[in-house]
């Protein structure tokens, strides 16, 4: 889920919003961050963006997820009032006066967009200059021009008008972490389109393999039933997947997911691509069907996001060939920590929380050991439970394990600590009959 940090030109976006909209932002909404700024291009283009952001009360400081690299500040007010800020690394701190519990924050800026494209296609990642108090919803809008002969390509349909030649794009929608958009060509991609209980599954595709396509297209779709099933119902009306042209790497966010033409190309070729369709689309419900709470405890991000999706991947594999077939991944990945990872830099404890072999290869196979211990019908319980108490929402890890307690004992529990604060061999030398 790790997206790469991106950024490239989108000479084609200008925005229009009127001194109207402007003044729907009420004085008294206190509790919220009012955040403007400006994309600055080649030719002069702007766009203009307002975000809101709900703030912390009762603190003197903000911390906002924001790249020095990628943005000139303009001015920033607290309040109405000048306020000190400043950078430290990736974040942007802040200052507001002391005792004040409640604050409205404004910052107005300029992003310099690199001047790079690939392949006429335009890739335009928010991660780096788009303010984030990390465990808030922001909420965001976008008007956006562009011109004639191109579309913007996004998880939702927009909303469209046209002005000339030129189509003018309006986009609202919730922010948990960043947001992507992609311009190119009409006639860039093939569109295809899959309907699953009234839910649109949308595939934008680069690669020409009618056959290469469709097993690609197929997969997504079953994984996303096999959620349906035994997670939840998905909790959005479309799912857009879009490859983006020479690029080894992919982003899953909410709704809409980005794969590289790389890894289009592998799968089914080299054994490493050969599951990533099952594993990202499981992450639309894990991961971006809740979101992670990135200020609390963040030791077992990687346990609760990556490895539980990477077990319900193996769990998809078993339904679709038998029951050994989990086992026998068990025993394979077990092998491998044994004569591959074990004693070696990557050897570290899980609660490390480094998106390594570890992550993918070892931890899932904690998750199988619970399914063992409150049997699979109680395990798919807690699944169901969990997800849709929770979607939606910004979640600890404490919280997983409160939703986990009523099916796993204090004992459990209190093991479970163990295994992730150890590396992977003490978890294998207190459960040597996990196969």
């Amino acid at each position: 889920m790790k997206f790469f940090n991106f950024l490239l030109c989108a000479i084609l976006l200008a925005c229009l919003i009127s001194c109207k909209e402007k003044n729907q932002v009420k004085e008294n909404n206190y509790d919220k961050v009012f955040v403007t700024f400006y994309y600055k291009d080649t030719v002069n283009k702007k766009a203009f963006v307002i975000i809101n952001i709900h703030s912390y009360t009762g603190k003197d400081t903000f911390v906002y997820r924001f790249s020095k690299k990628y943005v000139q500040i303009k001015s920033l007010l607290v309040n109405g009032v000048n306020s000190n800020y400043k950078f430290i690394g990736d974040s942007l701190l802040v200052f507001s006066k002391k005792n004040i519990t409640e604050n409205i924050i404004k910052i107005d800026y300029i992003v310099q967009m690199d001047s790079i494209r690939i392949k006429k296609c335009y890739l335009l990642d928010g991660y780096e200059w788009c303010p984030q108090v990390q465990n808030e919803m922001a909420e965001l809008s976008i008007n956006a021009i562009i011109p004639e002969g191109n579309n913007l390509y996004y998880k939702v349909e927009p909303l469209l008008k046209i002005k000339g030649n030129d189509t003018i794009y309006s986009i609202s929608k919730n922010l948990t972490r960043s947001f992507i958009l992609i311009i190119a060509p009409n006639n860039y991609y093939t569109k295809i389109e899959k309907e699953i209980n009234k839910k649109k599954l949308i595939f934008y595709f680069r690669n020409k393999d009618q056959q290469h396509r469709d097993s690609i297209i197929n997969e997504c779709v079953k994984t996303f039933k096999f959620c349906e099933t035994n997670v939840g119902d998905y909790n959005r009306n479309s799912f857009v997947l879009i490859e983006y042209p020479d690029v080894g790497w992919c982003a899953s966010q909410e709704g809409f997911l980005i794969i590289g033409n790389i890894i289009v190309y592998y799968y089914n070729k080299l054994p490493e691509f050969n599951f990533w369709p099952i594993h990202e689309t499981i992450h639309q419900w894990i991961g971006n069907g809740f979101f992670f709470k990135k200020v609390k405890d963040v030791r077992y991000i990687q346990f609760y996001i990556e490895s539980l999706t990477e077990f319900l991947t193996w769990e998809y594999i078993e339904g679709k060939c038998n029951n050994d077939t989990i086992k026998k991944i068990v025993a394979d990945r077990i092998k491998e920590y044994n004569t591959e990872i074990k004693g070696t830099i990557n050897d570290k404890p899980l609660s490390a929380n480094l998106n390594n072999r570890i992550t993918y290869a070892c931890s899932p196979i904690i998750y199988y050991n619970i399914r063992n211990i409150i049997g699979k019908d109680k395990w798919h319980q807690f699944l169901k439970e969990f997800y849709n108490n929770n979607k939606g929402q910004f979640i600890t890890f404490d919280e997983f394990l409160q939703e986990l307690s009523k099916y796993l004992d204090k004992k459990e529990i209190k093991k479970l600590h163990l295994y992730l604060d150890n590396k992977f061999s003490y978890f294998l030398s207190q459960n040597k009959n996990i196969i």
